[in-house]
């Protein structure tokens, strides 16, 4: 985790609208533990994500939360809940309207909640945004929902004494991109050098093993082994050296700029992945004479129901046209 980004998991979420059910949360939260070490995740700056906005991300208990951009008027307020066989038991006197629908669990797991219910950007009148974090005991998978205030009481006038949290502004915005690139091209680096030093203990490998000596005889003199296997030529193994590229098609090279593109404006501006961006399949079809005529063919008929519209048009409006002549004299 890096200073202002998020560790979010790559798995995109349905929006809500409503707070979700306890049981539906520590139900993800424990999927996505079980499956640790398999699902992919990215570094991410939150830019003030939309009501409905869902995802899971990774985070020690000691190391702070990073910044979503919105400005708060209040501090995360934490509650506890015991989820045992999908029914809820608050720890706290100050219980919590969640539904109990589905059970997840066969054992009592201890779920916290981080609340924080008066939210605001910058233009606005009155609190607006609520935000609930949620995290299982033991456990470094965290869970962000973003809602609208509904509550009267959280929908409170915006004052300069009760601002708990500034709203991000476009100049530390653009810092902490300037440092998300930054951060982004030095894994880059650090990884293409990590691939290089593997290439190079594997080459060192396969020539010391490669290396074999010719068995001597008790006279001091080399045995001279004939065969075809000694006289056959070895193809030798081509270092990478970047020339691909003289011979790469335009249309992928074009392609990965893309994709690297919206990446880095998906970390800045967007909670979401652009991991599901499929390229556009190009279309293969014959260009033979027969194709050609069926196209021409299609444009002809086309092109003749065109004019019959226009006549039955011309037909529909001169009765129209005749009452407006008359009228006129």
């Amino acid at each position: 985790m890096s200073n202002g980004m998020f560790r979010k998991l790559t798995t995109r979420f349905p929006y809500e609208r409503v707070h979700l059910a306890p049981e539906r949360i520590a139900g993800i939260l424990a999927k996505c533990a079980s499956v640790r070490g398999q699902e992919a995740f990215e570094n991410v700056v939150l830019e003030k994500p939309t009501e409905g906005t869902v995802f899971v991300f990774e985070l020690s208990p000691s190391e702070p939360l990073p910044e979503d951009g919105y400005g708060w008027l209040d501090d995360e307020d934490l509650y506890k809940m015991e989820v045992t066989h999908g029914v809820c038991f608050t720890t706290d006197k100050r219980s919590l309207a969640l539904t109990t629908n589905f059970a997840y669990w066969l054992s009592t797991k201890s779920l916290e909640i981080y609340s924080r219910n008066r939210g605001f950007d910058f233009g606005d009148q009155v609190a607006r945004i609520t935000r609930r974090r949620y995290r299982l005991a033991h456990s470094n998978f965290q869970l962000l929902h973003y809602a609208l205030c509904t509550e009267p009481a959280h929908q409170i006038p915006i004052q300069q004494h009760m601002i708990k949290t500034m709203p991000r502004g476009r100049q530390a915005l653009s810092s902490l991109a300037a440092q998300a690139a930054q951060q982004q091209h030095q894994q880059h680096q650090q990884h293409q050098q990590h691939q290089g030093q593997h290439y190079g203990s594997q080459q060192s490998t396969r020539r010391s093993s490669g290396a074999q000596r010719e068995p001597i005889h008790p006279g001091g003199r080399k045995r001279i082994r004939h065969s075809k296997a000694s006289t056959s030529t070895q193809p030798e193994e081509r270092d990478p050296s970047g020339d691909e590229l003289d011979v790469a098609e335009g249309r992928k090279v074009a392609l990965e700029r893309y994709k690297r593109n919206h990446v880095f404006m998906d970390m800045i501006f967007s909670p979401h992945s652009t991991v599901d961006i499929q390229p556009p399949k190009l279309i293969e079809g014959d260009d033979g004479p027969d194709r050609l005529a069926a196209i021409l063919a299609q444009q002809a008929e086309v092109e003749r129901e065109i004019h019959e519209m226009a006549e039955a048009h011309e037909r529909s409006l001169r009765p129209l046209l005749e009452v407006a002549e008359l009228s006129d004299v």
